[in-house]
C-alpha cells in the first residue's frame, strides 16, 4: 500500500475497493444538508406567497428590504446601541409596544426624581400619539426634538413646584433621547405602510444631505458649550444605516436588480437575494 501525495493508497478503502475519502459525508451531515435544503425551499414558498400580492416593482423591493431588516432586527438594535454608546439594557425596552412611555416614565423616576402625575402623563400620551402617527412625515430626529421639549417643560414645572435638584444629568438625558429615536425608527419600520416609510426616509436623507452641505463652524453656543460640527447630521439616519455590513450588501443587491424585467422575474430575483441572507 502506498501513502503520500497522489498515491493509490490515498483512496484505498478495503477489500480492493477504492473511494475518495475527502468526499465521504456522514449520515448526520447528509441529513443536515437535506434539512437545510428543505428549509430553504419552505422559506422560498413563504416569500413567494408573501410577495404574490404585490404587482409593482417598488412594493416588491420595499417588502423584500423589510424582510431582510426584520430578520436581523436584534442586530440592528445592537448596532444602534453601539454607535450611540448606549447601555445594553436599552435593547429590551426600545422595541416594546409602549417603549416611549416606558423610557420617559423611568427617566422621571430614576433621573429627575419625581414620577409623572396624571396630567403630566396625559400630556406624554398625547405627544406619543402625535409623533407615532406623524401626519407631517417628520424625521425621527425632529420628533425626538418635540419629546425633548416636553420633557424639559415638565421638568421646569416640577422644579418650581417640588424644588427638584437641577440640572439634569446630561448623559442620562442624551441616552433617553437616543433610545426614543431608535424606538421611533423601529415603530415606523414595523407598523407603517410603504408610502409613509418612503416619504419619511426621503425626508431624512434630504435633511442629512443639507446638514452635511453646510460649512463647518467654530463657534460657541449661547450657554458657553462648544459647538459640535454637524451634530444633527450624526443622528439623521434611516434604519437601514444600522444594518450589518453583510445585510448592507444584501440591500445593495436588492437595489441592483433590473427593474425593467417583468414583475414575476423581479420577485424571483428578490427572493433569491433574501434566501442568501437567511438567519
Amino acid at each position: 500500500m502506498t501513502y503520500g501525495n497522489g498515491g493509490i493508497g490515498d483512496n484505498y478503502a478495503f477489500d480492493g475497493m477504492y473511494c475518495n475519502l475527502d468526499r465521504i459525508v456522514s449520515q448526520d451531515e447528509e441529513d443536515e444538508r437535506r434539512l437545510s435544503q428543505l428549509s430553504r425551499e419552505k422559506l422560498k414558498l413563504k416569500l413567494m406567497k408573501h410577495l404574490a400580492k404585490y404587482s409593482n416593482h417598488e412594493d416588491v423591493l420595499f417588502h423584500a428590504t423589510r424582510y431582510l431588516l426584520k430578520e436581523q432586527k436584534n442586530n440592528l438594535i445592537l448596532n444602534y446601541l453601539k454607535k450611540e454608546e448606549l447601555p445594553n439594557f436599552y435593547k429590551d425596552v426600545v422595541n416594546q409596544r409602549d417603549a416611549l412611555q416606558i423610557l420617559i416614565r423611568a427617566f422621571f423616576i430614576n433621573v429627575v426624581g419625581s414620577e409623572l402625575d396624571y396630567f403630566e402623563y396625559n400630556r406624554l400620551e398625547e405627544l406619543v400619539v402625535k409623533v407615532s402617527e406623524n401626519k407631517d412625515r417628520e424625521t425621527a430626529y425632529s420628533r425626538v426634538t418635540e419629546i425633548r421639549s416636553l420633557i424639559y417643560d415638565i421638568v421646569d414645572y416640577k422644579s418650581e413646584r417640588e424644588q427638584l435638584k437641577l440640572p439634569l444629568d446630561i448623559v442620562e438625558t442624551k441616552n433617553l433621547l437616543s433610545a426614543c429615536r431608535i424606538s421611533l425608527l423601529l415603530s415606523d419600520f414595523l407598523n407603517k405602510h410603504v408610502n409613509y416609510q418612503s416619504e419619511v426616509n426621503e425626508r431624512t436623507k434630504k435633511e442629512f444631505a443639507y446638514e452635511i452641505s453646510r460649512p463647518l463652524e467654530n463657534a460657541k453656543l449661547a450657554n458657553g458649550k462648544s459647538y459640535i460640527a454637524r451634530w444633527k447630521a450624526r443622528h439623521l439616519h434611516t434604519l437601514e444605516y444600522y444594518a450589518s455590513a453583510e445585510i448592507g450588501r444584501g440591500l445593495r443587491k436588492l437595489q441592483a436588480i433590473d427593474i425593467s424585467v417583468d414583475i414575476e422575474s423581479y420577485k424571483l430575483a428578490a427572493i433569491e437575494v433574501c434566501l442568501d441572507y437567511e438567519y
